[in-house]
């Protein structure tokens, strides 16, 4: 693993030119990956009660939980969101503090003044404390947004609204990967199905897409190799029906990822985070690996020794 040698005898001079190349190289190197946009992923499903934003949050703190870094959830479910209320924050500061300042206006040390940080190292966009108040906020701005937040967050995961508007264009062009919410029943299904074509209109590639199967009930529920087959999409994440834990973690403000990170529940957001990490992030080992991450690795390694 070295990255280069002297033969004896050393030359002191020769020494300290090899050391300062070393050097420069790493200092290159980690000025290239501070200048790597944020990997954004976007959750969304065409009909509501699917979940989205209870995944999102999760997805988000998983994230920074993961990777120790900066993640940023933005709430574009701009007329009644809830992201800010999953993590106990106050509307204090939200979208609508952007509302009537041009796109061109809005600048990266504003945006610090309006995101609200959270202990896990999260930071929210949240959407307006009313819904009237989300008129002034188009496609245009949330897309200067979302391009300076990608400059200062490791990672973005957007809470999207269950439309095609503007606004929600703007998310999900923005997005490099869309999480696509499924709860087993036809409605759910229709909604999928429509919302896949219209993907395929906007030309966004197949690989952008990642389908999430949600159990929002306990039984009675479409069979998964059924809804698949619908679909024509494999799912990549499968939530089970888990009620107490959503609904304690709603009204304390405490996800379940950040909670119970050691429950199955926990667990599954952590490894749903890695699978959405960047590629950079999953190929390599942190120089301080953090404890979500060690979760993580032996949960790999026992799946990998079982798959022996």
């Amino acid at each position: 693993g070295a990255d280069n040698y002297l033969s004896k005898p050393v030359n002191p001079s020769e020494l300290q030119a090899l050391v300062k190349a070393l050097l420069q190289r790493v200092l290159v190197a980690s000025e290239s990956a501070m200048k790597q946009k944020a990997r954004t992923l976007a959750v969304y499903s065409l009909r509501g009660g699917s979940g989205v934003s209870t995944i999102a949050v999760n997805l988000g703190v998983g994230l920074a939980q993961l990777w120790g870094d900066q993640t940023t959830v933005v709430d574009l479910a701009l007329t009644n969101g809830q992201s800010a209320l999953m993590l106990d924050l106050t509307l204090r500061n939200t979208w609508a503090d952007l509302g009537p300042i041009p796109p061109a206006e809005i600048d990266a040390d504003m945006l610090d003044i309006v995101l609200q940080p959270h202990a896990s190292k999260v930071r929210v966009l949240a959407a307006p404390p009313r819904p009237e108040l989300h008129e002034l906020i188009t496609g245009e701005k949330i897309s200067r947004v979302l391009s300076l937040l990608r400059e200062s967050s490791a990672y973005i995961v957007i809470d999207m609204p269950h439309d095609f508007s503007e606004q929600t264009l703007a998310g999900l062009d923005a997005a490099d990967q869309i999480v696509l919410v499924v709860s087993p029943e036809m409605a759910a299904v229709r909604a999928a199905s429509s919302a896949l074509k219209v993907f395929a209109s906007l030309q966004y590639p197949p690989e952008k897409m990642m389908l999430a199967l949600n159990w929002t009930f306990e039984r009675n529920g479409l069979a998964r190799k059924d809804i698949e087959a619908s679909l024509g999409q494999s799912f990549n994440l499968i939530m089970p029906f888990a009620p107490d834990p959503f609904v304690t973690a709603i009204n304390t403000g405490i996800p379940p990822v950040m909670s119970a990170p050691k429950s199955p529940l926990g667990a599954l957001f952590e490894d749903f985070a890695f699978m959405l990490s960047s590629a950079e992030h999953r190929a390599t080992r942190p120089a301080q690996p953090t404890p979500a991450w060690h979760r993580v690795a032996q949960r790999i390694q026992q799946r990998s020794a079982k798959s022996r």
